[in-house]
């Protein structure tokens, strides 16, 4: 099987330099929220990350098109349209794209939330898997829910 981690020819990734991050993490406004990283990934057959120490971040991957899945502490979770997972830093995973029908997402890391706040947000159809995975159906209200969800 074909597996390929970024590179895409349609791929769009910015990252933050190191420096940068040092700034902002000692910022007393920003310090607690900023993005380190975010990308596009659109239509991307093969798509495969796996991160077995996790990351040092908290990632979101939205997918707007096709279908994927997440594997965390050997569990399995697909990932359709419209749906998007946030992951704690620190968390094993792999993640990629579905074979027949290959996702596009939208991905960013940021940085760690307080995530033992999450099971006392009241989110419409938001569903905890265990305290590790949050999917949130969206039907078109991704950004009024992410915003809820980040900055609640």
């Amino acid at each position: 099987m074909i597996r390929i981690k970024e590179g895409f020819k349609s791929q769009r990734l910015i990252s933050l330099s190191d420096t940068k991050l040092a700034e902002y993490a000692k910022d007393p406004i920003i310090g607690q929220l900023y993005l380190r990283k975010i990308g596009f990934f659109p239509r991307v057959k093969y798509h495969f990350v796996q991160k077995p120490q996790g990351v040092d971040y908290a990632m979101l991957i939205y997918c707007t098109d096709g279908e994927g899945w997440c594997e965390i502490i050997g569990q399995r979770y697909m990932i359709r349209a419209n749906q998007f997972i946030i992951l704690p830093p620190g968390t094993p995973l792999s993640f990629g794209a579905s074979e027949h029908d290959p996702w596009t997402i939208y991905m960013s890391g940021f940085t760690p939330l307080d995530f033992a706040l999450f099971p006392y947000l009241e989110l419409h159809r938001f569903m905890f898997i265990g305290a590790k995975l949050a999917i949130l159906e969206t039907e078109n209200k991704f950004t009024a829910y992410l915003l809820l969800v980040l900055f609640y």
